[in-house]
């Protein structure tokens, strides 16, 4: 009994690590995630800054997180759009959410952020068609519903304050875009 029960749980945690889950003790990046959850800021940098480097996109984002927020780090909008922006470069569709909305951030208005991500200031430059890019990218790479949900309300609501000049620029700006260094598969945890 005891053994068939060991294997029913080791069979159970093999799946759990292999389907890219919350609790996959394989993923470093996931490790950290645990901890940035708990508030445990300064061991969740640990962990994602040398993924961040070696150029995984999730890990690039999150940086971007601690950076932006001042968690685990000084505030710092340019390390923060930096790793925000090589994030975006390789398809991660969070960050280019956060790229759409620090472009399109209205001066003063904090509510026009759909990421939470809100800037003013020089280094927050304002250019709708780049925001609008952005966004156009983050909902065809979206992989959570309630990202994809938020990117249509950001996408209507730019549209909105966009020129047909603009609107149009933004749009070539998106088709011309290609992943650099190249796509990154972005983890979608269960």
């Amino acid at each position: 009994m005891a053994i068939g029960r060991l294997f029913r749980i080791a069979a159970a945690s093999m799946v759990l690590a292999s389907c890219g889950t919350y609790y996959d003790p394989a993923d470093s990046y996931v490790r950290g995630v645990r901890f940035y959850d708990r508030g445990d800021y300064v061991t969740a940098r640990q962990i994602w800054q040398p993924l961040a480097e070696a150029g995984d996109c999730d890990a690039q984002f999150r940086m971007g997180t601690l950076y932006f927020q001042g968690q685990a780090a000084i505030s710092d909008i340019a390390a923060a759009r930096k790793n925000f922006l090589e994030a975006a470069n390789q398809g991660q569709p969070r960050a280019q959410i956060v790229l759409g909305d620090l472009y399109a951030s209205v001066p003063g208005d904090k509510g026009s952020s759909f990421s939470g991500f809100w800037c003013d200031g020089p280094d927050c430059p304002k250019d709708l068609a780049e925001a609008y890019k952005w966004y156009l990218l983050a909902e065809k790479f979206s992989g959570y519903a309630a990202d994809k949900k938020l990117v249509h309300s950001a996408l209507g609501s730019v549209r909105g304050r966009m020129s047909p000049a603009q609107r149009q620029e933004g749009e070539q700006r998106a088709s011309a875009w290609r992943p650099a260094p190249q796509m990154c598969k972005t983890r979608v945890l269960l």
